[in-house]
């Protein structure tokens, strides 16, 4: 089913303030990101660890009212142009990051670190690279972990031709070791087969957005008794050279969500999303989805977050206050209920080009943003974060919001204090507030 999305519902959810920016200096912060309960993380594969480019990955959790900055992480052995935090994922605690230009066996062969909490103390506790690393595989380009299992991607590695792609799943039992290499059956060269990754549970898909000349596909692996096996490929039925199918890539459950996020189907590199839902056995195509903007270019599906009933969509090139500056489209149901930006657009910074969606909670990702890039955390997802009358957003009503609203007493036309929107702070407002005392529902 071709749907073209339809803004049918007012902005639901709200920007949250952190208690330090989430970015480091110079660092692309926003990269990649990801969230899982109270924990979030935000790779900036720029920054300076142990020298410039070498990345670290920033660390934040929810406490109380509001997301505070807890760690940073470096690599112990991180050098120059390593680009730790390219890709970050995070599980019960587990925090992996992709350095897919570290050395180790050759000039960009790649790494992933795994960080874990010891003692209070984030630390390092493992170093993963693959048993066959070669030069120019980009090991660490995507990962992903959930409970004792991750997945670590070489886009470039060579097994079914230069540049065919491969997948590493490691499994941990007291220390982590590699399970096993996932390559594509019918793989040929500059497929990038690892250059999109998701994975859930006993399920691993895994992207090959320039397989057939660009067009791309999305490989799916379900696990047996031990190992996992190919039993699905995915791909657009009416997909042209240069879609990048597979860049995008989400699951949750039994859907899967494609990004192909330069398709011409809206027009010229709108791009758009696909829909997989496994029904008796089978992957079915159960919509194919547009932005609702007109414009070319949008890059509607470079990026794809799905919890149950909500997705979140990201393009890049979205056209906010007339520039270019990228949006996040939020999906409940397939319906569009709201559109994300930036509390300050700006030109090519490419706001929405990695999303993460947990509960009631996401962070979006603009790493373009000059100097350091962009991460902004959300909330509103399950639960509407409009709370009338909490006006510093700390999540309560309270003595700070009410002499705020006596502080601009009067006439006031467009300004929050003014609750009932009637142009006047008031007596009415004063009694509006009053009758919401205490913490936010």
């Amino acid at each position: 089913m071709l749907v073209a999305a339809v803004l049918v519902a007012s902005l639901l959810q709200c920007p949250v303030e952190v208690d330090i920016p989430p970015i480091t200096q110079d660092g692309l912060s926003g990269t990649a990101v990801a969230i899982d309960g109270d924990l979030a993380v935000i790779g900036c594969p720029i920054g300076t660890g142990n020298g410039w480019a070498s990345g670290l990955v920033i660390v934040y959790r929810f406490v109380e009212h509001g997301w505070v900055r807890e760690a940073e992480l470096i690599a112990e052995d991180g050098a120059i142009g390593d680009m730790m935090g390219v890709s970050v994922d995070i599980s019960d605690g587990r925090v992996i990051a992709g350095a897919w230009f570290n050395n180790h066996a050759g000039t960009n062969s790649g790494a992933a670190y795994i960080f874990e909490q010891v003692d209070g103390q984030w630390i390092q506790t493992t170093k993963l690279i693959a048993n066959d690393a070669s030069t120019q595989d980009s090991f660490g380009r995507r990962v992903a972990i959930e409970g004792d299992v991750c997945v670590v991607t070489a886009p470039l590695d060579d097994d079914n031709g230069a540049s065919s792609g491969s997948a590493y799943v490691f499994q941990f039992d007291s220390s982590w070791f590699q399970l096993q290499k996932l390559i594509a059956k019918a793989g040929t060269s500059g497929d990038q087969f690892g250059l999109g990754l998701a994975m859930e549970g006993e399920r691993i898909v895994v992207g090959a957005p320039w397989a057939d000349d660009g067009t791309g596909k999305a490989h799916i692996f379900d696990r047996g008794n031990v190992m996992f096996f190919e039993t699905t490929v995915l791909a657009d039925p009416n997909g042209e050279s240069m879609d990048h199918f597979g860049f995008g890539i989400d699951v949750d459950g039994d859907v899967i969500v494609i990004g192909s996020y330069l398709d011409d189907d809206g027009g010229e590199n709108t791009g758009s999303v696909f829909i997989y839902e496994l029904s008796i056995g089978r992957w079915i195509l159960n919509h194919h989805m547009l932005p609702f903007e007109s414009n070319v270019g949008v890059e509607f599906g470079v990026s794809v977050s799905i919890k149950d009933s909500t997705l979140l969509v990201g393009s890049r090139y979205a056209i906010v206050d007339g520039m270019q500056a990228g949006n996040v489209t939020v999906f409940e149901n397939w319906q569009t209920q709201s559109v994300l930006v930036s509390p300050n657009p700006t030109a090519a910074a490419e706001f929405g080009w990695a999303v993460a969606l947990d509960g009631d909670n996401a962070l979006i990702g603009a790493p373009w943003l000059e100097p350091d890039g962009e991460v902004q955390f959300f909330e509103g997802f399950i639960s509407s974060c409009n709370c009338i009358g909490d006006l510093n957003q700390d999540g309560m009503i309270g003595v700070t919001d009410l002499l705020q609203i006596i502080s601009v007493w009067g006439s006031c036309q467009g300004c929050e204090e003014d609750l009932d929107e009637n142009g006047f702070v008031d007596v009415s407002d004063l009694l509006q507030l009053i009758s919401a005392w205490g913490e936010c529902e």
